[in-house]
């Protein structure tokens, strides 16, 4: 199962991303779990103007990921968010990879994800007294 998340990136499947770093790896010695630490630079989606706009860059994006590999418990725990834009949107996501418990050799998941648009308003208009 977490064999599966280090070679996610990059692969034939996955074009769009072009390169990961490992900013960095640990082992809690209390826990045993692993956790990891890494950048995701993606060829942007759309128009190439609009990003170039948007973020100064017309050709990549770049996302933070991190997980955490629990040996006891058997689970690998996925966190990502972008980077790119995101002093205009945010998007998070989770995922929980875990043992099936009713299907031994079988793998569950759970996903989450939130999205935080950061909008501003501005407005002539001076508030009036009482």
């Amino acid at each position: 199962m977490s064999s599966a998340n280090w070679l996610k990136y990059p692969n034939r499947n996955t074009p769009h991303v072009t390169n990961v770093d490992y900013l960095w790896r640990r082992v809690d010695p209390e826990t045993g779990c692993l956790h990891t630490a890494r950048l995701i630079t993606c060829k942007q989606a759309g128009p190439a103007h609009l990003a170039s706009f948007l973020s100064g860059s017309e050709s990549s994006a770049m996302a933070y990921e991190e997980s955490v590999v629990d040996p006891k418990k058997k689970t690998l725990t996925v966190t990502s968010k972008n980077l790119t834009l995101s002093n205009i949107i945010t998007v998070e996501e989770k995922c929980v990879y875990s043992p099936n418990t009713t299907a031994p050799g079988y793998t569950e998941s759970s996903y989450h994800s939130s999205l935080i648009l950061y909008l501003e308003r501005s407005s002539s208009r001076r508030p009036r007294s009482p």
